[in-house]
């Protein structure tokens, strides 16, 4: 959805573009889109501050924007930003950044709103980083380059199956490096398909030959949804491949919503959720825990109590 108010160039006073201005920029295209909370979380300590910065970048178009409509109660409409032709001829000329920015016009609400998801969760990792000493993020990755075609066991005998990641990243604890995928559930997606990308994952996970074509020794799927019910249904989905592979616990989920936040002081606590090999399910850390941190202190609000599947739903069979 385009933004309601138009965008006129004619008797506009110039701007100074300051250092921040090119670290927006720079965000912007890095994350692909960004909401004026995100980029405040990023660069700015004031809400109103990174707003009216933002309306001028959009202005003077350094910047596009679409809107995200709210429904009635809940405030005005938000805006999701991008960067635009002018802004990257900008980094370009400018800063001599070699980019290659997408700058279409067109921007769909559905993608936004994933995307955005992504954005959320990747900020409160960076920003959980920064507690810490000896903790780096060494790399993150996202787009169809990512896609991979793993064999399954289906009913019929071997199944192809794609999965597209929405991020593969690492992290590098004092000289250790652990590897994840993310996936960003909104709870569109059927849930038979959610099991069979649980097999996919479970499956390239479970042979080793694949670590070495992906360049790493091992990794985590880490899935974020939106509801408690949605949870409960995928670690019942979860459940229902315990006979078929070891391990099951390098799924780990977790809810985050409007009424459960994802803050970056909750990144490490025992709050994602997986199912131990007994069947139960297990409330723990998916991240490792570095000794040496700026911030030792427990954020209570962020521990969740697991949540409890249907009677008969867990144990031996699923």
């Amino acid at each position: 959805m385009k933004s309601r108010i138009k965008r006129s160039l004619e008797k506009l006073r110039p701007i100074q573009i300051t250092e921040r201005d090119k670290n927006i920029l720079l965000k912007v295209f890095d994350y692909r889109i960004l909401s004026a909370e995100q980029i405040n979380r990023l660069l700015f300590s004031s809400i109103s501050r990174a707003r009216k910065r933002l309306f001028q970048l959009w202005q003077h178009a350094y910047l596009n924007r679409v809107v995200m409509p709210t429904r009635m109660g809940d405030g005005s409409s938000a805006f999701f930003y991008t960067l635009s032709k002018i802004g990257a001829k900008l980094l370009i000329n400018k800063w001599h950044y070699d980019l290659e920015p997408n700058t279409r016009s067109k921007i769909s609400l559905q993608h936004s709103i994933h995307t955005s998801g992504i954005n959320n969760f990747r900020i409160s990792l960076e920003l959980a980083v920064k507690l810490f000493d000896d903790l780096q993020l060494s790399f993150w990755k996202q787009g169809r380059g990512l896609k991979m075609v793993v064999d399954i066991i289906g009913k019929a005998g071997f199944l192809k199956v794609p999965i597209i990641p929405d991020a593969f990243f690492g992290l590098n604890l004092s000289g250790r490096d652990f590897y994840y995928f993310l996936e960003i559930d909104q709870g569109t997606t059927d849930l038979t398909r959610i099991r069979q990308k649980f097999k996919a994952y479970l499956s390239l996970w479970s042979k080793k030959e694949n670590f070495v074509k992906l360049g790493i020794h091992s990794f985590r799927v880490i899935y974020i949804t939106n509801s408690e019910r949605r949870l409960k249904n995928m670690l019942q989905n979860l459940l229902y491949l315990k006979q078929q592979y070891s391990r099951l616990d390098i799924i780990a989920m977790r809810v985050i919503n409007k009424s459960n936040p994802f803050d970056s002081a909750c990144i490490y606590e025992s709050n994602w959720n997986s199912i131990q090999n007994n069947g139960e399910v297990v409330a723990f850390s998916p991240f490792p825990f570095p000794q040496n941190s700026r911030s030792r202190q427990v954020n209570h609000q962020c521990v969740n109590q697991k949540p409890e599947l249907a009677k008969g739903e867990h144990g031996s069979g699923g």
